[in-house]
């Protein structure tokens, strides 16, 4: 019996698109530029080095490290100055113990996939059927995995082989080279606490000369490290999340390079550089929606709005409200929306939200982030994009949000609603009076960087209608609207 989907030795590669993405912009910048060194710290399974050999890197060029054992043994096979045995490697186990006596060895591809399979089996723990079938399955082909394992290492010895490596620490590597200008600074590391840990603990199965001193990175240790490194005479790329706590990050200091959504909460991922010049144009955000997601409610069409309409907001799929998104805009704009709403009035389409909720569920931080709000343009009524944002600022949404969370118990109440916007003016003034402008900075391209945000109001859906109709209503886009005799 063949394994189906066997549990992969290395978890958390970096996406396949994103490998795509450094290879388009090493294709571009990498000899262009003068470099002549690339340094990737925390290499884990070599994804982004075969991704930079692929895009013109001579293997010669490259100087990778690790702290774990997986690394180091695929390093130590690349690295031609390098033995498998200088590893150390040593079973305790006594079922790796019968399998490393076992198992005989007549070249390095042989001896590091037999750790390799060792490494393997240790983090298989049998706590459900189809993992101890796995397990069992694994047992039986252990001689076959181990020359499948050989067969793939000599494969990569012959792509990326020639490259240096050392087992030590990321961030005292890259310190070494981040003040020369000919060097190009990959940065990935875990961004999950303890995540090496999970993967390569070995629990007294095996032991090997791991580096001594060297512990794993958190977010404590990563986010002055970026900072610094943003600072600095090399080409610095960097991949992160939306929400990663990262002052130079979230300050819209690094210039992106790709972004795209991942995973199944459509987090946005990004490939971000230190230096302008190298970015020639973001590569892309998400696709275009140019077909019909099924059905869809009734698009809005200049209804007449009363004090007895009734205005809400569904929850959607992205594909729904990237649709509207597409049809309201006409243009293809980035988002790092994780949660969509559909904003109805009378039961027809009057707007599409978009919220990013990292912030909010990782770090437990009360603030709602809209990525987006918009509204279809309206003859009748002009401000009716001002009647989406009045109720996206009350408790009634905040409290329908936090209804949608699982965890949404462990959680605090949500106070405040903030958005960010880009703009050539140094004000936005078509929510002046729902949201307060906390903070402007003028970036280098000479646009501004506006952050509004608001705190969530008492008002109920009939008192944001009524307040709606009052101020607003009357203003069209040929001068003031009827006023119906219900709304006087």
């Amino acid at each position: 019996m063949a394994i189906d989907r066997p549990t992969p030795i290395f978890q958390g590669v970096t996406p396949t698109t994103a490998r795509k993405a450094l290879r388009v912009l090493i294709e571009q910048a990498y000899d262009k530029k003068g470099h002549t060194k690339f340094v990737t710290p925390c290499v884990g399974s070599f994804a982004m080095v075969e991704a930079a050999v692929k895009g013109g890197v001579k293997p010669t060029d490259i100087v990778a490290s690790d702290i774990t054992l997986y690394s180091s043994v695929l390093g130590y096979i690349l690295d031609p100055t390098k033995s498998v045995e200088e590893l150390k490697f040593e079973p305790h186990d006594p079922e790796l113990k019968e399998i490393w006596d076992e198992i005989s060895t007549d070249s390095e591809y042989e001896l590091a996939a037999k750790i390799l399979f060792c490494i393997h089996l240790s983090q298989i723990v049998p706590k459900k059927e189809w993992i101890r079938w796995q397990r069992i399955t694994m047992l039986e082909q252990r001689f076959e995995i181990v020359g499948k394992y050989a067969a793939g290492l000599k494969r990569l010895d012959g792509e990326i082989g020639g490259l240096t490596y050392e087992c030590r620490d990321a961030h005292a590597h890259v310190a070494e080279f981040w003040g020369d200008s000919s060097v190009w600074v990959w940065y990935n590391p875990p961004a999950y606490k303890g995540g090496y840990t999970k993967m390569f603990d070995p629990k007294g199965k095996y032991s090997w000369a791991d580096p001594s001193g060297v512990v794993e990175l958190t977010f404590k240790e990563i986010a002055p490290f970026v900072d610094e490194l943003f600072e600095k005479t090399c080409t610095a790329t960097i991949y992160v999340e939306e929400w990663y706590p990262i002052d130079s990050w979230q300050d819209g200091k690094w210039f992106v390079h790709y972004a795209e959504p991942y995973g199944k909460t459509l987090r946005y991922i990004h490939i971000a550089v230190n230096k302008a010049d190298i970015v020639d144009v973001p590569l892309m955000a998400r696709p275009k929606i140019t077909y019909l997601p099924g059905k869809v409610p009734p698009v809005y069409n200049d209804e007449e709005i009363t004090a007895g309409s009734v205005i809400e907001f569904v929850p959607c799929k992205r594909e729904v409200a990237l649709y509207f998104y597409d049809l309201f805009v006409r243009e293809l704009g980035m988002t790092q929306a994780e949660s969509y709403y559909l904003f109805m009035v009378d039961g027809r389409v009057a707007g599409t939200v978009g919220l990013f909720l990292s912030n909010y569920i990782v770090q437990r931080k009360p603030i709602l982030h809209e990525t987006f709000g918009l509204s279809p343009t309206s003859q009748r009524y002009l401000r009716l994009n001002r009647l989406l944002m009045r109720y996206l600022t009350s408790k009634e949404f905040a409290r329908q949000v936090e209804t949608t969370l699982t965890d949404s118990l462990f959680l605090p109440d949500l106070e405040v609603l903030q958005t960010t916007c880009l703009s050539k003016y140094p004000e936005v003034k078509v929510n002046r009076g729902i949201l307060k402008l906390v903070r402007r900075e003028k970036q280098p391209n000479g646009r501004f960087k506006l952050i509004y945000r608001s705190d969530f109001h008492d008002m109920t859906m009939k008192e944001v209608v009524a307040e709606w109709l009052k101020k607003h209503a009357k203003y069209s886009a040929s001068g003031y609207a009827p006023v119906s005799p219900k709304d006087k």
